[in-house]
C-alpha cells in the first residue's frame, strides 16, 4: 500500500477514536465492578483469595405507625438477608432490641406505646455467592423514627 497524506489522516483519526473509546471502556468498567462485583484480597504470600461479598443497605426504607405496633418495609437485594434493631427514640444511651431475622421484606414491631416515639434501622448481608467467601454486613439504614399511635 501506498502512503498518502489522506490515509495517514484517516489512520490517526482513527487511533484517537479508539484511544477514547478505551478510556470510556475502562471508567465504565471500574464503576461497574465497584458496584455489582465482589471485592478480592489476596493474602501476603499471594496463595489464598479471599472474598468478601457485596452487601447492600436495604432501599427504599419505610416505617409506618399503627395502633401499638410499627410496620417497617423495605426493597430487598437479591440474596440478601436482614437484621432490624429499634430502641426507645431520643435515648442514645439506650440498648437497641434486636431482630435477627426480620423476613425477606417486611416486619411489625408490636406491643408498643401509643404517643412514645422509637428509633429503627435495618441492614443487609449478601449470601455466599464463591468458595472462601466472607459474608459482611452492610451499614446500617438512617435511623428512622415513627410513633404509634391509634388510627381513626
Amino acid at each position: 500500500m501506498r502512503y498518502t497524506s489522506t490515509s495517514h489522516s484517516w489512520r490517526a483519526s482513527a487511533r484517537r477514536r479508539l484511544q477514547r473509546l478505551s478510556v470510556i471502556s475502562a471508567i465504565a468498567f471500574v464503576l461497574f465492578a465497584t458496584t455489582n462485583a465482589s471485592l478480592l484480597w489476596f493474602a501476603s504470600n499471594g496463595s489464598d483469595r479471599i472474598v468478601a461479598d457485596h452487601s447492600e443497605r436495604p432501599l427504599d426504607f419505610e416505617v409506618v405507625p399503627g395502633n401499638g405496633k410499627l410496620h417497617i418495609s423495605w426493597r430487598p437485594s437479591a440474596g440478601h438477608t436482614y437484621e432490624l434493631r429499634w430502641r426507645v427514640g431520643n435515648t442514645v444511651g439506650a440498648g437497641w432490641i434486636r431482630e435477627p431475622d426480620p423476613g425477606l421484606y417486611r416486619f411489625e414491631i408490636s406491643g408498643l406505646i401509643n404517643g412514645t416515639e422509637y428509633d429503627v434501622q435495618i441492614r443487609g448481608m449478601a449470601e455466599h455467592t464463591s468458595p472462601g467467601s466472607q459474608r459482611t454486613w452492610s451499614y446500617w439504614t438512617d435511623i428512622e423514627s415513627e410513633e404509634p399511635r391509634a388510627l381513626a
